[in-house]
């Protein structure tokens, strides 16, 4: 039998383990933050939305399909605001009037619509891309290039434009009726809405070449040719062919690489690859297929 005192100690030890037991789960935990949240409706699809923490861009979604986006930022986020502070919205990288004051959760004035963003004044201009500077060669004696030859049209062709509240925008170009021999510079450019305007430059060179423009004897006119280029571009090889033909082949590394006339411009990639510019040289060796 256990002595009295014994288990007086031992009951007195058992109710204290008890109550520091109690007392500790009794404590509150902390609580976790709920993340802020913000959205908003009725925007283009793709538009880009970012929310800006003290001058720090923290978060940046797509709108979806439908127009609508959803912002999260967690409550472990580095640029997490603190209860009270200013959140304001970027629309398309554009600064917008809207504001949303941090508190646990967020969630928007306007629960149906959530924030509404308007984008401020429009004051960026478009990005404009010009194409490559190309060359162009006529023949000893031609003064300039018509802007109608085939290449010089791809080339004023290829200027694009993008902007960040109009999306993809008209490009217009300076370019003169005829390109003389040397060099002139093509200013390609583009106007938003808010009347913002880009530019960027490229260069056409035009090149004599003696002989140029001309086969060193004249293809037959029928059938399978074999024929000595003196140099020029493609559109002047076509022309010199004469009406029948229909496909030029050059041999290059073991393959056969063709240009078949009046195709669309990825059908003859291979042979634009191999000659840039669309200017075949002097001495060039040429397959004319005609009918």
């Amino acid at each position: 039998m256990k002595h009295p005192r014994a288990v007086a100690s031992l009951t007195a030890a058992l109710a204290l383990a008890l109550t520091a037991l109690f007392a500790l789960s009794a404590e509150p935990t902390q609580a976790q933050e709920a993340p802020f949240t913000a959205y908003g409706v009725g925007l283009t699809a793709g538009a880009s939305v970012s929310a800006v923490v003290k001058s720090v861009t923290c978060a940046t979604v797509t709108a979806d399909a439908g127009g609508n986006w959803l912002i999260s930022i967690a409550s472990t986020a580095p640029c997490k605001p603190k209860t009270g502070d200013v959140i304001s919205f970027k629309l398309n990288g554009q600064a917008t009037n809207a504001t949303e004051t941090w508190r646990v959760g967020g969630a928007p004035t306007d629960i149906a619509n959530g924030v509404a963003l308007v984008a401020g004044p429009d004051t960026k201009p478009p990005v404009v891309t010009a194409p490559a500077a190309i060359n162009v060669t006529v023949a000893e004696g031609v003064a300039s290039a018509p802007s109608t030859t085939a290449t010089i049209v791809t080339f004023l062709a290829a200027g694009k434009a993008t902007d960040l509240i109009d999306g993809t925008v008209a490009v217009t170009n300076n370019a003169p009726a005829a390109f003389p021999v040397g060099t002139t510079t093509v200013t390609f450019s583009a106007t938003d809405k808010a009347g913002n305007t880009g530019t960027a430059t490229s260069t056409v060179t035009v090149k004599v070449s003696a002989g140029a423009g001309t086969f060193l004897a004249q293809p037959s006119g029928s059938g399978v040719n074999t024929a000595l280029w003196n140099g020029g571009s493609i559109e002047q090889a076509v022309d010199a062919a004469g009406a029948s033909l229909n496909s030029i082949w050059i041999y290059e590394g073991g393959k056969a690489i063709g240009y078949t006339v009046g195709a669309p411009s990825f059908v003859n990639s291979v042979f634009f690859a191999l000659f840039p510019g669309a200017e075949i040289p002097s001495g060039q060796i040429m397959i004319l297929v005609m009918s």
